[in-house]
């Protein structure tokens, strides 16, 4: 696999992203079979001081025992963390977070992975 990293640079819109693409062998060449798909996404706005809202996906990618098309399946399990920064009632800067969980699955359709809802 191949793992791709993005990084943006500014300040007040923070943002990066990595991303993995698959490949299997066939014959003498390889084949992709998962392109640029997020293992991590990351961005926000804020007031470059204190006040702002951010989001952040991470993404586990499991190998399953269930196979589609003759490829194993893979798993998908989600962390999404919402964050809120904000200037408290002491002129303090604070946060609060709020993580929530999913899974997906994705399934080989014979050419490539994708995800079954």
């Amino acid at each position: 696999g191949i793992r791709v990293y993005h990084y943006g640079r500014s300040k007040p819109n923070p943002y990066s992203n990595k991303t993995i693409s698959l490949f299997v062998k066939s014959g003498n060449t390889l084949k992709k079979v998962l392109s640029h798909y997020d293992v991590q996404d990351y961005g926000g706005e804020w007031d470059t001081t204190c006040a702002g809202e951010f989001t952040n996906i991470d993404n586990t990618l499991i190998m399953s025992k269930e196979k589609t098309n003759s490829y194993h399946d893979i798993i998908v399990k989600s962390k999404i963390t919402k964050t809120k920064t904000f200037e408290d009632e002491k002129g303090e800067c604070d946060e609060e977070s709020k993580a929530t969980f999913k899974t997906t699955v994705l399934k080989f359709n014979g050419e490539t992975y994708i995800e079954k809802k």
